[in-house]
């Protein structure tokens, strides 16, 4: 259960809701046969991940185009995925169409869409062994820090995987960022 920007990790499945009085649950699922991606023409899981990128996550911003009309609106996955065709499916290509957009270029949208699927591709896991590493550490880049963020003590991990610590101040000192989180209707506020 999560949501879908668990899609981004191999997850096939997603439970998205679970009504304890009616006893029933819903849930999208990316690769079965009536799945996203069949119904979105059989794309391939890099051009899903990244129209689901070119949405945004908490890895990369909406891309500025897609919301550009309406910013109050959210666009779907078709809208992402045929700027992702017109650009010969490439973000890449996509950022130089838009090169001279100054939100692109503002937000340095290729840099960080490069810095995203990294993040993805080399996200960290925690072993058996109780041991935090890179999911894939011999074919991991040797500056994984540089987009994953810095490693803190394997006893932390144990400690937010037991439930006794949370992972706010954790991920404070690995991002040098701390977000403050107010009431839904005001927003957020970051400060580094």
């Amino acid at each position: 259960m999560g949501p879908l920007e668990c899609f981004l990790f191999d997850v096939n499945t997603v439970l998205v809701d679970f009504d304890v009085k009616t006893k029933k649950c819903h849930w999208i699922s990316k690769s079965e046969d009536w799945g996203l991606k069949k119904r979105l023409g059989n794309i391939s899981d890099d051009l899903f991940r990244d129209a689901q990128l070119l949405l945004g996550s908490s890895f990369l911003p909406t891309f500025p185009i897609l919301n550009q009309d309406n910013p109050t609106k959210r666009s779907d996955i078709r809208e992402a995925l045929a700027l992702l065709n017109g650009a010969g499916q490439s973000v890449p290509q996509l950022c130089q169409q838009y090169r001279n957009d100054p939100n692109v270029v503002q937000l340095q949208y290729s840099d960080r869409y490069k810095k995203a699927v990294m993040t993805i591709r080399h996200h960290v896991i925690s072993s058996v062994e109780q041991k935090t590493r890179p999911l894939d550490p011999d074919h991991a880049p040797s500056d994984v820090h540089e987009f994953v963020g810095r490693q803190l003590p394997d006893e932390l991990y144990f400690y937010i995987q037991q439930g006794i610590m949370g992972t706010r101040v954790p991920n404070w000192l690995t991002s040098d960022e701390i977000v403050l989180t107010r009431t839904l209707t005001e927003g957020s506020c970051v400060s580094s």
